[in-house]
């Protein structure tokens, strides 16, 4: 059996930019709702373990890196279960900031994720 994910680790772009998006966060969305109401984060590995139908679980992380542009970065956000549970006025100035820190670092963000499985 094989459970994949991928998971963002940072941006790798520009020096500041991860800071500059925390910020835009802090700023513009100070109280934020994480996860999906009801949903525990869980360590899958010992979940699994823990089932009693598997042992010696392996993980493995395969890293990787993507280019998006400011346009499919804000689309990704927008889907975001964290931001679709912002007030909309509050996701929308969030948005709005973050476009800014965007433009302000040329518009382009490579993203690293760690592959999973």
């Amino acid at each position: 059996m094989a459970l994949l994910r991928n998971t963002a680790t940072q941006s790798k772009s520009t020096p500041g930019l991860d800071e500059a998006i925390e910020s835009a966060y802090r700023h513009e969305a100070p109280h934020p709702v994480t996860g999906v109401p009801g949903e525990a984060a869980v360590e899958r590995r010992l979940e699994i373990e823990d089932s009693g139908f598997f042992v010696d679980v392996l993980r493995e992380g395969y890293p990787w890196s993507t280019s998006y542009s400011r346009d499919h970065d804000l689309g990704l956000r927008r889907s975001q279960s964290d931001h679709w549970l912002l007030d909309p006025a509050d996701r929308e100035r969030l948005h709005d900031g973050l476009a800014a820190v965007l433009a302000t670092y040329g518009n382009q963000v490579e993203q690293v994720y760690c592959a999973f499985r």
